[in-house]
């Protein structure tokens, strides 16, 4: 609660036509803590009150013109004052008809004249109180309000009040039918920020950016922090597109100069989508889902750049509308099958294993790629039920493998999305189905993407330990694409490291690809992590891989991802050698 000094002061209003009683009231109550106005009748009084926010009225019953009946009426008919407390004041005989008439006229009390000083201070200091706490409550109130709408980094307004402001927005756009734009902000590579220079750098750096956005707009334009590194501008006021294209480019080139940070420059870029109402949606839900497109389009195109949200991009959304849709459906219809890709040791070209991969044949879509469905599974919710459903079904293949054929000598390796490592019942239930077909886990293997390190790294290492404790072994899956660093890796119960297959297909076609990869197996390879190479397509890959060290590879040079059948047949042809 804040001091009485950032109150302001009350303020008292005393209304009398006897000047000397006006006077003789201001001398006693010249002792407390308030400002004293004088009015010397009604219309005096009603054009004060106007202009000033009264604590407590003194008003005078018997007056020329209006008496203190009819003043009282005027303010209580008035919103701005019908709650300021009126205390009349008369002269006159004090019986019940006057009592109530005033009352019912708005007062709080009587007082009869001549006054007992004691008396007014008293019931004076009683309503600079209750004004003193009532101001005291609004002001409180108001910081609550600040707090839930003000992101107390940057104090942009947050998700909530933008939100908010949107929604007002589209109703009265939808009543005119005027278009307005929503651009949606992310920072290139902010994470990198954080893990090469710390959190304070990086809190500073949104700080930043926050100020160098609202240089950029316009004072009718709306600029908020959603969260993390993602900003969003409400354009209400646009005549074409251009008008917004221009606004999109002097955000990109204002980022070409430097930030500079505890003396440090950082050299920043930021990506943009862009939708217009009506034109992308008529809902909040289905702009901001169209501005996302667009953005995550930008992102995919190179970064540092503006798309808006189109016909095609539109043909995208619905496409990942309608798989969204149907997955629930065919996770319980068991559409989405599994498929096996062998795994090769690079010195022996023995097989080792095979990586298990989701298939969903969509009867309208076609063939989905698990890069679309797993990532809606993910964010719709559905990914723990999918994750435990391939996995009951690889099991139970195994099984039959082990049964048909006794030790396999394979080791297995599934994706695992953040979702499910941090879910403690998924390590519940994983164990449990290991034990309902006999698996052992030191033949599985769980794959996780380089985006697993922008969690909490404590909580990572204890999801990691438990899995390891449990017999299963975890690699990196894609390797080099991300922001982790081996060093890192080491210190976390990491045994496997799979080069993305970027690098792969540009061996002897890039120096600096080769370079890469020569570099990631040489330091690897030295810190005991057992390397995989992914995509490897012909043997002229096959013999860099085995010249410089690499420990085994999957890819198309030696099989395609099979059906089980198709994979029992190549497992047995492999062991026929």
């Amino acid at each position: 609660m804040q001091d009485n000094k950032d109150i302001p002061k009350a303020k008292i209003l005393i209304v009398d036509d006897n000047e000397k009683n006006l006077y003789a009231m201001e001398s006693v109550l010249k002792s407390v803590h308030a400002n004293i106005y004088l009015a010397s009748d009604g219309k005096e009084a009603l054009k004060l009150v106007l202009r000033h926010d009264f604590a407590l009225i003194f008003l005078d019953v018997q007056m020329p013109e209006m008496d203190g009946y009819e003043v009282a009426k005027c303010l209580k008919q008035n919103q701005s004052s019908h709650n300021i407390p009126i205390i009349f004041v008369t002269a006159i005989s004090y019986q019940q008809k006057n009592i109530l008439e005033g009352y019912q006229s708005g007062g709080v009390d009587y007082l009869m004249k001549p006054i007992e000083p004691s008396i007014l201070i008293a019931k004076t200091n009683i309503f600079i109180q209750l004004y003193e706490s009532k101001a005291k409550l609004k002001e409180t109130i108001s910081k609550l309000n600040q707090i839930a709408s003000t992101d107390p980094l940057t104090g942009l307004p947050n998700r909530n009040q933008f939100n908010l402001f949107f929604n007002k927005l589209l109703a009265m756009h939808q009543r005119h039918n005027h278009q307005f734009a929503l651009l949606l902000l992310d920072l290139d590579n902010f994470k990198a920020v954080n893990d090469l220079h710390g959190h304070d750098t990086g809190d500073k750096l949104l700080i930043a950016v926050a100020k160098r956005l609202m240089a950029c707009v316009r004072q009718s334009d709306h600029v908020a922090r959603i969260g993390g590194d993602e900003y969003t501008i409400l354009l209400p006021q646009i005549q074409n597109v251009n008008d917004v294209n221009t606004v999109a480019k002097n955000l990109l080139h204002s980022f070409a100069k430097s930030f500079v940070i505890n003396k440090h420059p950082f050299k920043i870029t930021t990506s943009i989508g862009i939708a217009f109402y009506p034109h992308a949606g008529r809902s909040t839900e289905g702009i901001f889902k169209a501005a996302d497109i667009a953005l995550y389009k930008a992102k995919e195109q190179g970064r540092n750049c503006f798309i808006h949200f189109s016909g095609p991009l539109n043909k995208i959304y619905q496409r990942q509308l309608r798989i969204e849709r149907d997955l629930p459906q065919a996770i319980q219809n068991k559409e989405i099958s599994i498929s096996y890709q062998p795994r090769h040791d690079l010195q022996t070209n023995k097989i080792t294993g095979a990586e298990i991969l989701a298939r969903w044949h969509h009867p309208k879509l076609g063939n989905i790629s698990p890069v679309e469905f797993i990532n809606i599974a993910e964010t719709s919710g559905h990914i723990y039920t999918l994750g435990c459903q391939i996995i009951n079904e690889a099991f139970d293949q195994i099984a039959k493998w082990q049964k048909k054929f006794g030790k396999l000598f394979l080791h297995f390796s599934f994706n695992l999305s953040v979702h499910q490592l941090f879910d403690m019942q998924f390590h519940h239930d994983l164990q449990s189905l290991a034990d309902q077909y006999n698996i052992n886990l030191h033949d599985i293997e769980i794959e996780l993407t380089e985006s697993v390190f922008s969690s909490d790294v404590e909580k990572l290492d204890a999801m990691l330990q438990n899995l390891h404790q449990l017999g299963v072994r975890c690699s990196i899956d894609d390797f080099g694409t991300g922001y982790s660093c081996i060093s890192r890796l080491k210190l976390l119960p990491i045994q496997i490291l799979k080069i993305d297959q970027s690098f792969i297909q540009h061996i002897h076609k890039s120096s600096d690809d080769d370079a890469i990869i020569k570099a990631i197996i040489a330091l690897a390879t030295s810190l005991k992590f057992r390397i995989i190479a992914e995509g490897i397509e012909n043997k002229e890959q096959l013999l860099f891989l085995q010249k410089h060290g690499c420990h085994e590879a999957q890819g198309y040079y030696y099989a395609k991802p099979l059906i089980a059948s198709e994979f029992e047949n190549y497992y047995q042809k492999q062991i026929k050698r």
